[in-house]
């Protein structure tokens, strides 16, 4: 019987680890999201369609270089990675608005980390499809 709680001793500290590993990854990636979205913030014409320079690919791809340099990663990771932080962006922000028309006000819910960093200078440039 001894035996048996060692092993749940054993089997906990194990999960305890995996989670602390876990937990470890979120907040790397968590860091790395946060530069990632103040370096796309130096960029404008990454993320804002108004100015002429929008459709310059060649001036994106170096700025995208740029980025990724700063972040030890490739150009290709970097813009995955920005597009789906604007994807979470746009969905959180569509959720603050349901829970806002629908009367209920913000529900008691996580949201997303990066959205008041990113909602100062996105929120005019990422524009809601009818």
């Amino acid at each position: 019987m001894e035996d048996d709680h060692i092993y749940g001793n054993k089997f906990s500290l194990c999960q305890d680890e995996i989670v602390l590993e876990i937990m470890n990854v979120n907040n790397e990636n968590s860091v790395g999201d946060s530069l990632l979205t103040d370096l796309v913030r130096g960029y404008p014409y990454v993320y804002n369609k108004s100015p002429p320079n929008f459709k310059d690919s060649l001036m994106k791809e170096n700025s995208w270089e740029e980025i990724a340099k700063i972040l030890l990663d490739t150009a290709t990771e970097c813009q995955n990675r920005w597009i789906r932080l604007r994807e979470r962006f746009s969905k959180e922000r569509r959720e603050i608005e349901a829970e806002l028309k629908n009367g209920s006000g913000v529900a008691n819910r996580q949201g997303f980390i990066l959205y008041e960093s990113m909602k100062k200078f996105l929120n005019s440039h990422v524009q809601r499809r009818k």
